[in-house]
């Protein structure tokens, strides 16, 4: 099959999920051509990338790419106007990754009551209270985790016990650090919390950060006694052991949360989690077997110190992380789409 996918947010392509940081969404993106064209097809991806190229045997064309006439499956990731990028398409998919309550502005339903496409959806979670006001064909396809976080490796917890956390620094982060502060911290005083954030650690360099980021950089930065540390995100492979030095994934949940990536992809390391049950948090991990999921702050608290501090569960979650969540590759994923091509 002929196959088109096209986005028109950021520079990457296959290949940068290895060499740099991306996040979750444009790192779907990056790594579902190369497993289609694995699978047998003819992969034809249009985004702004600045060097055409093949990756993996998918075909970067970069924006200003001639497109093609025709298509067998036309994949618009996010933005309802790209289901237009090639006059004559087979099947058409409008992919989300994010809220898709954005589709029922008048722009968008014009461009989906005309195509018709079918809506990608990636938790159960994310397609909750969708108004599917033109009775278009649904699909549910979780990402795949890109080969970092596949590999079989026994985690080895670096000393002292360090606990991760990769959510949004607007997403409950300065919930996270006050809890740290209040109840982890004065309990177990060598453990260490490391924020892996951009925006953050942009603004503990001194650089500016736009103003919605004040005042949590503000309370991590009056955190730094309590051994919070921010951390610059890494590329896959470095993040990947990461994961597997730390002994818990913290996060806060959000209701804007559609698949919780980051810890889908420490679970598979395994790194057992501890999660507010909002969004899609509750869908990542398996409650009292791979983590624990609590809405009270008391129990969050004792949730994490169990984890820092207690081998024994430490290593029977980790066990059952490793065992239950790792398995789910691009090429399933990519598989998943093929059957909505029937």
């Amino acid at each position: 099959m002929h196959i088109t996918l096209i986005d028109d947010s950021i520079a990457f392509d296959g290949a940068s999920p290895a060499t740099m940081p991306l996040g979750a969404a444009e790192k779907s993106f990056a790594l579902l051509p190369g497993a289609l064209a694995k699978s047998g097809h003819d992969v034809h991806v249009f985004n702004r990338a600045l060097q055409p190229g093949v990756v993996d045997g998918a075909h970067w064309a970069g924006w200003t790419g001639a497109r093609p006439p025709k298509t067998d499956a036309l994949i618009a990731f996010r933005k309802a106007e790209l289901l237009n990028f090639v006059p004559e398409a087979r099947k058409r998919m409008i992919w989300l990754s994010g809220a898709a309550s954005y589709l029922g502005d008048s722009p968008h339903r014009a461009w989906l009551a005309t195509k018709k496409p079918i809506v990608v959806f990636m938790s159960r979670s994310h397609s909750d209270g969708f108004e599917n006001l033109d009775r278009l064909r649904l699909a549910l396809i979780p990402p795949g985790l890109d080969a970092p976080f596949l590999v079989e490796a026994i985690p080895e917890p670096a000393d002292p016990p360090r606990a991760i956390a990769t959510a949004h620094p607007l997403h409950g982060v300065d919930w996270l650090v006050e809890l740290w502060r209040e109840k982890v911290h004065p309990i177990l005083p060598r453990a260490e919390l490391h924020l892996y954030s951009a925006a953050l650690e942009k603004a503990g360099r001194g650089e500016p950060v736009a103003p919605a980021f004040a005042r949590v950089a503000a309370i991590v930065k009056a955190a730094v006694g309590a051994n919070v540390m921010v951390k610059k995100p890494l590329a896959d492979p470095a993040m990947a052991e990461a994961f597997r030095a730390a002994r818990v994934h913290l996060h806060p949940g959000h209701a804007s949360d559609v698949y919780c990536h980051t810890v889908g992809e420490s679970q598979s390391c395994g790194l057992p989690a501890v999660v507010r049950p909002r969004g899609a948090a509750r869908e990542r991990i398996a409650h009292n077997a791979t983590g624990f999921a609590h809405a009270d702050d008391d129990a969050f608290a004792m949730a994490a110190l169990r984890l820092l501090g207690d081998e024994a569960t430490y290593r029977r979650m980790s066990n059952a992380a490793r065992a239950m969540q790792r398995g789910r590759s691009w090429a399933e994923a990519a598989s998943d789409f093929e059957m909505h091509w029937g």
